[in-house]
């Protein structure tokens, strides 16, 4: 008698309890999908942020060279009005490393960057072609025309990064 309700016991009993362990294991199942989920989601928004600060961090680093061009910008112009060759030269060197720095640090994903980028890339032409000519400047050179183009494409580039800097320091 005994082990009649006991088999019937281990035989009955058990169904309740299995079905209660697989809905634990389904409920299980599902929390672990929206974990997963909650944690795919914060990694998206951290990837996200990541980039915005990393694309800042570039903008600012670009901006932060901006006052050692606008100073090449004035030694050129202060090199033609002197006719100083020497200083020129010197100007023009700086000028590009300096501006190729700063382009490096754009990205040309971003519209208003990449204008800037073609904007550098112009001044560092011109002043590679001033650079051929300048050996060949003399007393009867008219320095301000001979270094017209190069001092205009300057001037675009520092007035457009000038511009770019300060509307990122307002987006902020």
């Amino acid at each position: 008698m005994v082990w009649g309700w006991l088999n019937w016991v281990n035989g009955i009993g058990s169904i309740p309890l299995a079905v209660l362990g697989f809905g634990l294991a389904i409920w299980q199942a599902y929390e672990a999908r929206r974990a997963a989920n909650r944690a795919e989601t914060a990694a998206d928004a951290a990837k996200r942020a990541a980039e915005e600060s990393r694309g800042q961090f570039r903008l600012l680093s670009a901006a932060s060279l901006l006052p050692q061009l606008n100073r090449l910008e004035e030694t050129i112009d202060q090199a033609v009005d002197k006719q100083s060759l020497e200083l020129l030269l010197h100007a023009v060197s700086s000028w590009r490393w300096q501006a190729g720095m700063c382009r490096g640090y754009l990205d040309p994903a971003r519209e208003e960057e990449a204008a800037v980028m073609v904007n550098i890339q112009k001044s560092m032409l011109a002043l590679s072609q001033l650079k051929q000519s300048i050996l060949d400047f003399g007393d009867s050179t008219d320095w301000a025309k001979e270094t017209k183009r190069a001092r205009k494409a300057i001037g675009d580039v520092t007035g457009e990064l000038g511009a770019l800097a300060a509307y990122q320091s307002v987006k902020e």
